[in-house]
């Protein structure tokens, strides 16, 4: 008697494979491979028994036999006898990888089969399997393999794990319409549910037919230590962070009873666990002067001139009043903003760079307004600060405008156009493209304005709208009565 242990199943005779038997009618469901690849299989038979040669591959359209002794002992066949030990009978074990194609010219696509000869000249006949092109470039296959850390053992045999041995199959489907289950442990306080933990993850799901060999083997799927799934080019359970947890399937027998439909879940080790916990407020907002990278980090913005300049020191959003530390940037609000900095006595201008950026949180000029303000270094202007992007160019021809200037580095900036009844975002660009010229059509609109942003902050600088000669039109007033 033959035991197998692998997809591919062996049987003592044509009788028994599974599309001879009277509910089947004739009806083959191959296994799935790529052109010349012989699914992996394993199986054995009692030392008493007879042992097994000469593998013949067999065409199943028209009968043409391969010699497939040599082929398939270069890729990978082997056997090994297992001794008796006691009451345990020993057995020979076969072993077959699939892990390359046969060696043999002229395979195409088809359905096979492979046949064994036993040494009383016995036959022995696996069922069939099918060989389709291209099959790892098919996205309406799912690829499944599994294998174990070490063999597993039962009464008169066992299932042999050296590499590269893995159990493998083919299944046309598509994984699709996942669960995702919660699992909470929840405790009731004054008729209130508080989450002490909350557990979640993702179902994968998929669905295939099958039949009965194919499920001898795959039903121990879920045992195994190791599981992959492959689709579409994407591979499941391969990593440490990303290993399949659980595989269940779930068979139903259709009418005949030689083919079934089997749902399949499985889950990986991605789980996602929140503990509850108490808090008071929830801040989720971006940091301080963390828009974006700044060359300076000024400490206050405070006013030329004004107590705060003459006296060193700065006020904060409580009305109290820090001195300057030696080495503190400043922002001086004067004809125009410059930065400078405090050296413990007074007050020194800096010789910031075009385009080098300040970030300040602390507003002395209104001590109860704390929030990030962000200037940059203006081109050729002096040592003065800007606020917001700034225009230094602007043509046109016709209603084509054609703007550039300076803004803060490493930002994006936006073009907004104003027409008669709404604002519309003509489009968004680099600060690089603004400093050589942004091309923009100014059909319909009246105005137009320019915006710093970055992903984290959607307004950083927000210029004045600047309005387009002659396009578009403002009602003043007009003279109409109704009686």
């Amino acid at each position: 008697m033959i035991t197998n242990s692998g997809v591919l199943s062996f049987l003592e005779a044509e009788k028994f494979l599974i599309h001879n038997r009277a509910y089947s009618y004739g009806q083959i469901l191959p296994l799935v491979e790529e052109v010349g690849v012989v699914p992996p299989f394993q199986f054995s038979r009692a030392l008493t028994e007879t042992g097994f040669q000469n593998p013949t591959l067999i065409r199943y359209s028209d009968g043409t036999e391969y010699s497939a002794q040599i082929p398939m002992l270069l890729t990978g066949l082997t056997g090994e006898t297992v001794a008796t030990v006691g009451n345990e009978i020993g057995y020979i074990l076969i072993v077959y990888p699939g892990s390359a194609a046969l060696p043999i010219t002229g395979l195409t696509e088809g359905v096979y089969s492979l046949r064994f000869e036993a040494d009383n000249a016995n036959l022995f006949y696996s069922e069939y399997f099918s060989w389709v092109q291209g099959l790892h470039y098919r996205n309406d296959f799912v690829k499944v393999e599994w294998w174990h850390n070490e063999d597993v053992t039962f009464s008169g045999g066992k299932i042999q794990y050296t590499f590269p041995y893995k159990n493998r199959v083919w299944l046309q489907s598509d994984i699709g319409k996942p669960d995702y289950p919660v699992i909470e442990k929840v405790v009731n306080r004054d008729g209130v549910d508080f989450a002490l933990q909350t557990i979640s993850y993702k179902l994968h799901k998929f669905q295939f037919l099958a039949t009965e060999h194919m499920l001898d083997s795959m039903y121990l799927i879920r045992a195994h230590d190791s599981k992959v799934v492959t689709h579409m080019g994407k591979i499941i359970g391969e990593g440490d962070f990303d290993k399949i947890y659980s595989f269940l399937l779930t068979p139903e027998w259709q009418e005949q009873g030689d083919i079934a439909v089997v749902d399949v879940e499985f889950r990986t080790n991605k789980v996602v666990i929140v503990n509850g916990r108490d808090y008071e407020t929830l801040t989720y907002e971006v940091a301080e002067c963390g828009c974006f990278v700044s060359n300076y980090d000024a400490t206050a913005w405070i006013t030329e001139g004004s107590a705060e300049y003459l006296g060193g020191y700065w006020t904060d959003e409580f009305g109290a009043n820090h001195s300057f530390d030696p080495g503190n940037y400043v922002i001086v609000d004067g004809l125009f903003n410059t930065l400078e900095q405090w050296n413990g006595a007074t007050f020194i201008s800096v010789g910031i760079l075009a385009r080098e950026t300040v970030c300040i949180v602390h507003d002395s000029r209104n001590p109860y307004a704390r929030e990030s303000n962000y200037f940059f270094r203006l081109s050729g202007i002096g040592l003065s600060l800007s606020q917001v992007p700034v225009v230094l160019s602007e043509t046109a021809v016709d209603s084509v405008y054609t703007i550039s200037g300076d803004t803060f580095e490493n930002t994006l900036i936006e073009i907004w156009l104003r027409t008669d009844t709404e604002d519309i975002l003509q489009g968004t660009y680099t600060d690089d493209d603004f400093e050589t010229g942004i091309t923009f059509d100014a059909s319909g609109s009246n105005a137009y304005q320019v915006i710093a942003r970055t992903a984290a902050c959607p307004n950083i600088g927000e210029a004045d709208w600047v309005g387009f000669e002659g396009i578009g039109w403002w009602e003043i007033e007009n003279t109409f009565e109704i009686p």
